[in-house]
């Protein structure tokens, strides 16, 4: 079962973990016994030395009482109260010795001869103090005690000799039992780190292999991916730059299109405000028209009624003509009569005559008339039929004006259309424009960019370099060929294939991530 590096990391460390843990068990129960031993050899000292205090009052005790004799002798009253109060002194920390001395929790035995000293301790303080008390008051008397005080002084001077001894052999027995747990500690300590430390190094080797050939792979793939890498960033700087270029290109195009459809857009707006007053011009034309019609037709019904009347007084010249004819028939018949009549008919026969002259001019006249009135309807008739034709070359001109002003708001509304849409397309050619350019500010960034990702692969490359010098102490080829100046390779050799497959076998050739 292969395991992860982790979990090698961490079974390394539950070992040392285990390892530390025996030791320090080991070494806590030694300590338990050591520190048992120490302080059962700290307490004999502590009661050794209060021992060897109490001695020391125990022979202060005796100089006490010999210098009591010698200051009773000389009267001295300094000396006097100095001896008091050395007596008193000494008694009192005696005691206290004692009483410290038992309060120890020391072993049966030396409580048991530490207790035989009570009584002779007390014994002896007493005596001391009453020969003391007595040189002051009675001289002769405390010199007679003298023997009692060195009797109750060897009294007790043989039971601190018994304790003393037996003081000395627990402290002996406490300091080599301490010394033999210091030594067995130093054993088990000594043994169990050589065992940990060889178990340690065991694994720390074998895991320390396996991290160099992770590594030497993860140098491998670094390596690979790094060429892939300078070469994908080359490409894209090289892409970038054509990019940018076309962009640059365009971007040129575009802005003449731009000023092109500009003045496309001002003749287009010209034309349409042309289109306009066209449109505005035709209106009044057709507006012109169509009142020029209306008079033509008026003034056709005029002609019809001139017509009309030309026919009506045609008319009116006939019946004149006819009373014209009557008039000369009647002036004939009268004239007829006249003659009959003779001389009384002579003056209405002058009248007859007159008669019917007025008659012939009446009829002269009507033919003139009635030829005049004939000429004039002839013209009238004339006159009716070309205003007729007029009216309907009117009518023509107003249906072409109408056709026309139809015609010219058709363009008219073209044009402005035409000039909207030409509008719209400037905007969207300077949509354009601005899309250009702004890809062409990206093309620059990109290039920037991977100008600044062919940095970090030649920073990652000087990363692998420290690596591989730190797996082989050997330059890569890389920084050989920066530091010698020679011109890398076009592509990766075949022996980068095998380089990687010796890498997962473990085996560190020269060709692996580029180490000579």
């Amino acid at each position: 079962m292969k395991l992860t590096l982790r979990f090698q990391i961490l079974g390394l460390a539950g070992l040392a973990l285990i390892a530390l843990v025996v030791v320090g068990g080991g070494a806590y129960v030694l300590s338990l016994r050591l520190a048992e031993s120490v302080r059962v050899a700290d307490l004999t000292s502590q009661a050794q030395r209060n021992h060897m205090r109490g001695d020391m009052n125990h022979d202060a005790l005796r100089g006490d009482v010999n210098a009591a004799l010698l200051a009773a002798q000389s009267k001295d009253a300094e000396r006097i109260a100095n001896v008091r109060k050395a007596v008193e002194d000494h008694g009192k920390d005696f005691r206290a010795m004692v009483a410290a001395t038992k309060e120890l929790p020391l072993t049966p035995e030396l409580k048991e001869g530490f207790a035989a000293l009570e009584k002779p301790v007390a014994d002896y303080i007493a005596v001391c103090e009453a020969a003391v008390m007595l040189a002051f008051s009675d001289l002769a008397k405390a010199q007679a005690m003298q023997p009692e005080v060195e009797a109750a002084f060897g009294k007790l001077q043989a039971v601190q000799d018994k304790v003393s001894d037996m003081v000395a052999a627990a402290s002996t027995r406490a300091t080599e039992r301490a010394e033999e747990l210091a030594a067995t500690f130093s054993r088990i300590i000594i043994t169990a780190l050589g065992i940990a430390g060889v178990i340690f190094s065991v694994a720390a080797w074998g895991l320390a292999t396996h991290v160099h050939r992770v590594l030497l792979s993860i140098l491998q793939s670094m390596d690979r991916s790094t060429k892939d890498t300078v070469a994908s960033a080359d490409l894209l700087v090289t892409a970038s730059r054509k990019i940018s270029d076309s962009s640059s290109a365009q971007a040129a195009s575009l802005e003449e299109s731009s000023a092109s459809l500009e003045e496309m857009a001002g003749m287009t707006k010209r034309t349409a405000e042309n289109a306009q007053a066209a449109k505005q011009l035709a209106n009044r034309t057709r507006q012109s028209a169509d009142t020029s019609t209306v008079d033509m037709q008026e003034m056709q019904r005029a002609m019809d009624a001139i017509k009309a009347s030309s026919a009506e007084i045609s008319k009116i010249i006939k019946t004149i003509d006819e009373i014209a004819f009557q008039t000369n028939i009647l002036a004939l018949n009268a004239a007829v009569e006249a003659a009959r009549a003779g001389e009384a008919g002579l003056g209405f026969a002058v009248v007859a005559d007159e008669v019917r002259s007025l008659a012939q001019r009446s009829v002269q006249a009507a033919h003139e008339t009635a030829a005049k009135i004939s000429e004039a309807t002839s013209r009238s008739e004339q006159g009716a039929t070309i205003s007729a034709k007029v009216a309907h070359s009117l009518n023509e001109m107003a249906a072409n004006a109408h056709k026309l002003d139809e015609v010219i708001a058709e363009i008219a509304q073209a044009s402005q259309e035409q000039s909207q849409g030409i509008g719209q397309v400037t905007s969207a050619v300077a949509d354009m424009d601005q899309v250009t350019q702004a890809n062409a500010a990206q093309s620059e960034q990109t290039t920037t960019l991977a100008a600044q990702m062919h940095e970090q692969t030649d920073r990652l490359t000087d990363s692998i370099s420290s690596l591989v010098w730190l797996l082989f102490r050997r330059e890569t080829r890389e920084a050989q060929r920066a530091r010698t100046g020679e011109a890398p390779p076009p592509a990766a050799s075949a022996s980068q294939g095998r380089a990687s497959t010796a890498v997962r076998a473990g085996r560190p050739v020269p060709a692996v991530a580029g180490v000579n």
